[in-house]
């Protein structure tokens, strides 16, 4: 799976301070490997809902879900800025899903 083309949804530029990076927050479903412990039982409401996460400053981010074919993705992004922590987040993006070719 890849994300491309990361940028805000809003239509407006963000705030130059928070436009640092990008923390993708991401889960599974299905039954739990040696790889992913912890799946998402339900569709998430939030990235909170997600137990993994990655911090990136690129536009694009692949993933490798190698023997997860057919289970789900889903993935939520938010803006950081350089400090991160509570402070240096942005609000969460909307909930993207996709099934695992």
């Amino acid at each position: 799976m890849e994300l491309r083309n990361i940028r805000p949804v809003s239509g407006a530029d963000p705030d130059p301070r928070s436009d640092y990076g990008v923390r993708i927050y991401y889960g599974l479903s299905g039954p739990a490997s040696a790889l992913f412990r912890f799946r998402v039982l339900e569709p998430p409401k939030s990235g909170n809902d997600l137990p993994y996460s990655i911090f990136t400053r690129r536009k694009r981010e692949r993933f490798d879900f190698d023997g997860e074919s057919g289970n789900t993705v889903y993935f939520c992004l938010r803006y950081e800025n350089s400090k991160g922590g509570k402070e240096g987040q942005g609000p969460f993006g909307p909930i993207l899903s996709a099934v695992i070719p």
